[in-house]
């Protein structure tokens, strides 16, 4: 707040993150300072930014300083189109690509997997299904598939595999079913995520884990022909 109202008074060039706007920004409120009531002073040019030099809308008519506003100067004089050119706009940075695969692995209770991700970084501590990164280090401008449809997806496939086995899953690559051919996309603001969704189904069978459709439970059907006659005698 405190930045975008000296920007625009002076008509200072810079955005918001340029050290230089920082700078002065801070040398004028220092120079400004009423020493006898800095809290006043402190809390009158922020409430100035919330509530009149706002980024958008900015209520020119009811601000008490326009007249000295270099901004309002040169709005008026059609030197430009508004005040809100001013401070500049913070460039963005360029977001990296990362294509990822994931899968929803279910079971014959519906239950689907999930695993946390690691204490550190992105979404830390967060539970997510299985996944895997592909590739990473592109320009999130230019998100063209180099490989072939068919080539990512039989890459994604692989590796997936090979994933779910280091967590103690033995899915083949032709346990793995594609959701949609067109990756989901997700958004961070520093990170464009592409991801290929697969599918599994996980079944019992003699105790351990099997990839497929689930069969009848005749273990659970004779526990509860054992527990009824129990029950009659």
């Amino acid at each position: 707040n405190v930045i975008r109202v000296f920007a625009r008074l002076l008509a200072l060039p810079g955005s918001p993150a340029s050290q230089e706007l920082n700078r002065l920004s801070w040398d004028l409120a220092g120079d400004l300072l009423d020493p006898t009531r800095p809290a006043e002073f402190n809390q009158a040019l922020m409430e100035m930014g919330a509530t009149i030099c706002t980024p958008k809308a900015p209520a020119c008519d009811r601000c008490p300083v326009k007249k000295n506003c270099k901004a309002y100067a040169l709005h008026a004089a059609g030197s430009i189109s508004t005040v809100t050119v001013f401070p500049e706009k913070t460039p963005r940075k360029e977001r990296t690509l990362f294509r990822v695969a994931a899968i929803v692995v279910s079971d014959a209770e519906g239950r689907v997997l999930l695993v946390q991700r690691p204490e550190k970084g992105l979404l830390a501590g967060q539970w997510e299904l299985p996944s895997i990164i592909l590739s990473t280090g592109a320009s999130a401008r230019s998100s063209k598939i180099e490989a072939s449809p068919s080539e990512s997806v039989k890459a994604a496939k692989s590796q997936l595999s090979s994933h779910l086995k280091d967590i103690g899953l033995n899915l083949l690559e032709d346990d793995l079913t594609l959701v949609q051919k067109e990756p989901v996309e997700l958004s961070f603001s520093h990170q464009l995520h592409e991801v290929l969704l697969f599918k599994a189904a996980l079944a019992i069978v003699g105790g351990a884990l099997k990839a497929g459709a689930p069969p009848i439970k005749e273990e659970a059907t004779n526990d509860t022909n054992d527990n009824n006659n129990n029950s009659n005698n």
